[in-house]
């Protein structure tokens, strides 16, 4: 994607230009004299995250693949690998199968309609089967293919080659991106900023002169952008921000065809796409999609609940956009309830600061206007599900280049020729007055925060997800090779508490992957780390919170619905029910556990689990005795 009408011309004399007299600031200098940008990128985005191509799934990664086994055998009528929780039936077959934890409530909803998502991960999965490594070279790929989307529009929109160049380099390197990156599950994300940049794309050809088939065009990538992610949807009102783009354009006489003619195209690409999707949206609530969990916010069902909580939601999720930490894992500690608070209100101080730097830079431009209202309709849709960095990559487009302007210390310039292209600050994007010039500590400062911590904070939080899995992995096999020992094996393992947060997600598929499918059955009897066991009888087990309530933590609120189950609340999980015995106003202390075999059956494991060490084993050497310990 060039810049329409005169891309290839003004990209030939701006190398001229700058290789004379481009800017003398260090990262704008090295950006404007790179003669293959789109190269730079792809070994950039290569080298930080290449290295993890070799490595194992991932959490998610192993449902999705045990899924599209059962598709290609016929075992399973659709896909739908994004439906975690359809209706009850499904909650309580998952229950008794062991795929999800036993404390899910019958009533809770997680599903999604992600059908473009789905049908390119199976399409890897008939070409990759269970190696991990070709989905991984896959998403990188899709990446590289995102960042240099991203430097055609920023190309198109603003005119400026150097800004542009900056903006995908500020967007490949952004920590929020490094998950879906390198998360084979989160692909979904990938592919709906790929063809929402498409649709940008098509929109603008339309908006410049082009006929009724860039507008299909732009149509067709949208769907397309819909069906791989929900959160696509608020792309429908991006296009009003070419309203200020053309207005710049028209101003600086970069128009090729009559400039009264934008506005009405503007509107008529915008009502097109808005139609679209407020159809999607009604198949979508019609359908039951969605989620009713109590983490989960719902304008629709609970607009006060939402409207209450939303703002402090969309200040975290802003505030990682200049912290590089993902704010969920201010949740993972539930001892520490001031992490978050003190995450918001640092993150909420910066944005203040930033916001008066770029009003510094140029409060007329048109384009830095366009590019800030880019982010804009996405962040109420995000709002609505926990504060987790990685759904910034659709609204990162636009904070990329809001980033690239604070990184130069400018406004965009006229055009990508700009003959008094200067050494710091050029012109403003009117050219009716100089910009602000950037005194060197704000640029050096948004160099560190928009470029380098982000490389640094991308690459730890794409590792950590393999560190994790290692952890898991390493847990998983001790606890087996305990099982397999005595003169029974057993077949099931029971973990009494749980010591990471992700150590029961879609456990039974992890073992099943990683030892083969005749590995035990694996179960987490609670979600938090502090219990005390007591044996009630031969098969009856109750555990006591000691550190925090049970259901409290983030995975233990996550498959809850907003009404708690009661003192008294039964799950029946197949290997055992469980029964909710005490629940006080902090939440449930107490759970019982009646087996279908004794606790000393030498079928069953008991393990206690802790941060610094590999599972220890719980209760009496399986025997014949009919009661356990």
């Amino acid at each position: 994607m060039h810049q329409a009408g005169q891309g290839g011309d003004n990209l030939d004399s701006f190398r001229r230009v700058s290789a004379d007299a481009g800017p003398t600031n260090g990262i704008a200098a090295r950006v404007a004299r790179l003669r293959r940008p789109r190269l730079m990128l792809a070994a950039l985005v290569c080298g930080l995250y290449g290295p993890l191509v070799i490595g194992p799934f991932y959490l998610d990664d192993y449902r999705a693949v045990r899924l599209m086994g059962d598709y290609q055998r016929g075992d399973r009528p659709a896909l739908r690998l994004y439906e975690f929780l359809a209706d009850p039936q499904d909650a309580a077959e998952q229950r008794r199968a062991g795929t999800l934890p036993w404390w899910v409530a019958d009533d809770m909803r997680f599903r999604y309609l992600r059908p473009v998502s789905d049908v390119v991960l199976y399409g890897q999965f008939k070409v990759f089967g269970r190696n991990p490594i070709g989905y991984r070279a896959f998403s990188l790929l899709l990446y590289v293919l995102c960042v240099w989307s991203v430097l055609g529009l920023c190309r198109a929109w603003l005119d400026d080659e150097v800004m542009a160049r900056t903006a995908a380099l500020v967007f490949a390197v952004a920590s929020f991106n490094a998950v879906p990156a390198t998360f084979i599950a989160a692909q979904c994300d990938l592919l709906a900023l790929l063809f929402t940049v498409a649709t940008m794309a098509a929109v603008t050809r339309f908006v410049r002169g082009g006929g009724a088939g860039c507008l299909l065009m732009a149509l067709i990538a949208y769907a397309a952008a819909l069906g791989a992610k929900e959160g696509a949807v608020a792309a429908c009102v991006v296009p009003l921000g070419l309203l200020w783009i053309e207005r710049d354009r028209r101003r600086l006489g970069t128009l090729t065809w009559p400039a009264e003619n934008h506005v009405p195209r503007v509107l008529v690409g915008t009502a097109a796409m808005l139609a679209m999707a407020l159809a999607y949206m009604g198949y979508y609530a019609a359908s039951g999609y969605g989620s009713n969990g109590v983490l989960m916010l719902n304008p629709f069902s609970h607009p006060l609940d939402y409207l209450l909580r939303m703002p402090g939601r969309l200040l975290m999720l802003l505030s990682s956009w200049l912290i590089p930490v993902n704010p969920a894992i201010t949740f993972m500690f539930n001892d520490r309830p001031l992490l978050p608070v003190l995450y918001t209100t640092v993150g909420t101080a910066a944005m203040v600061f930033v916001a008066w730097l770029l009003l510094r830079l140029d409060g007329r431009c048109g384009r830095i206007r366009a590019f800030a209202w880019w982010a804009v309709p996405f962040l109420p849709l995000l709002a609505c599900t926990p504060p987790d960095n990685r759904v910034l990559m659709l609204p990162a487009v636009g904070l990329s280049v809001l980033g690239a302007a604070l990184t130069l210390g400018r406004a965009p310039l006229r055009n990508a020729t700009d003959a008094d292209f200067g050494p710091i600050a050029g012109t403003s994007c009117a050219g009716a007055k100089p910009a602000s010039v950037a005194s060197e500590w704000p640029r050096r400062i948004a160099v560190l925060i928009f470029v380098l911590m982000p490389m640094g904070a991308g690459s730890f939080s794409a590792w950590s997800l393999k560190w994790i899995e290692r952890q898991r992995a390493e847990t998983f096999r001790s606890a087996l090779a305990s099982a397999e020992g005595g003169q029974t094996r057993a077949t099931h393992v029971f973990f009494l508490n749980s010591a990471w947060v992700f150590d029961l997600l879609w456990c039974q598929d992890t073992c099943a992957a990683l030892f083969g499918d005749d590995a035990p059955r694996v179960h987490y009897l609670t979600e938090t780390a502090g219990v005390r066991p007591e044996t009630l009888g031969p098969r009856t087990l109750r555990l006591h919170a000691t550190d925090q309530p049970f259901l409290t933590t983030f995975l233990g609120r996550l498959a809850q619905t907003r009404e708690a189950p009661p003192q008294g609340s039964t799950f029946d999980a197949g290997e055992f029910v469980a029964t909710i015995r005490k629940r006080d106003a902090r939440g449930v202390t107490v759970v019982d556990f009646e087996f279908a075999k004794p606790l000393n059956s030498p079928e069953y494991r008991f393990f206690l689990l802790d941060h610094t060490g590999p599972p220890m084993p719980w209760g009496a050497a399986p025997s014949d005795s009919s009661h356990g310990d």
